[in-house]
C-alpha cells in the first residue's frame, strides 16, 4: 500500500521519533493549535514594522502631527535629504550673528548612560537639546559654531554668510570610538567619519582593527 503521508508528518517514523525525543513524564508534547500559531503571528506583525512601512508611516506622521516640523522667523525644521531632517535658515545671517538659542534637558556627566545626541555644555554637564537644535546635523566644513549662552543654553552663531534656505551645520568634534559613524556631510574636506579633525588618524586605526576582526 502506497502512503501518502509526508514523512515528517507526526503519524510517520520521522514524527514518532520527534514525539519520542519530547515525551516527559511518558506524556507526548502539548503542540499548539493552528489559530494559536495564526494569532501568535499577527500579533508578531502589529508590534513588529519592517523599514518600508515604517518610512511610510513615518511621514504620515510628520504630515499630520508635525512631531519632527518647526519654523519660526530665523530657521525651520525639514527633510535634508540623506542624513534625514536638519535645521534651514530662513533668513540670511552675517558672520558673527546668533542663529538661535540651543535650550533642552541638563544631563550630569556623572550619571550620563549614552543618550543618544548630546551636545557638550561645561564640564558638569550635557545638554540633549529640545526642537530646533535637536536636528542640527554634522558637517566637516560646518556654517556655524556653538557658544554657551548661559549656565543651562548653548547658543548658535554664523561663522560665515548664510543664505536663506541653506542648512545649518555644526562640527560635532566627537572622540573616536569603534561605534563612531561614517561622515556624509558631502564637504569637500570631508574626514570620513563623524568625529573631532585631531581623532581622524585614531578612528582610521580602530576601523582598521574591527576590519581585521571581521575578516
Amino acid at each position: 500500500m502506497n502512503d501518502s503521508r509526508h514523512k515528517d508528518s507526526p503519524g510517520s517514523a520521522a514524527g514518532c521519533r520527534l514525539n519520542r525525543g519530547w515525551r516527559r513524564n511518558g506524556s507526548l508534547p502539548i503542540f499548539p493549535s493552528r489559530s494559536f500559531l495564526t494569532l501568535l503571528l499577527l500579533k508578531h506583525r502589529m508590534i513588529t514594522l519592517d523599514k518600508r512601512r515604517r518610512k511610510k508611516l513615518q511621514a504620515v506622521v510628520d504630515k499630520d502631527y508635525a512631531y519632527r516640523s518647526y519654523w519660526d522667523d530665523d530657521v525651520e525644521v525639514r527633510s535634508s535629504g540623506k542624513c534625514g531632517h536638519g535645521v534651514f535658515a530662513a533668513r540670511q545671517f552675517l558672520p558673527g550673528e546668533l542663529v538661535m538659542e540651543v535650550t533642552g534637558q541638563l544631563i550630569s556627566k556623572k550619571d550620563y548612560e549614552g543618550s543618544e545626541y548630546v551636545m557638550d555644555l561645561d564640564t558638569k554637564w550635557y545638554l540633549e537639546p529640545s526642537m530646533p537644535g535637536a536636528f542640527m546635523n554634522h558637517s566637516c566644513s560646518p556654517n556655524c559654531e556653538l557658544v554657551q549662552l548661559t549656565k543651562t543654553s548653548l547658543g548658535v552663531v554664523a561663522i560665515c554668510n548664510i543664505e536663506a534656505e541653506t542648512q545649518l551645520t555644526f562640527d560635532y568634534a566627537w572622540e573616536a570610538f569603534d561605534w563612531n559613524p561614517r561622515c556624509r556631510c558631502g564637504a569637500r574636506n570631508c574626514r570620513g567619519w563623524v568625529v573631532a579633525e585631531d581623532e581622524v588618524k585614531k578612528m582610521k586605526r580602530l576601523a582598521k582593527n574591527r576590519k581585521k576582526k571581521s575578516s
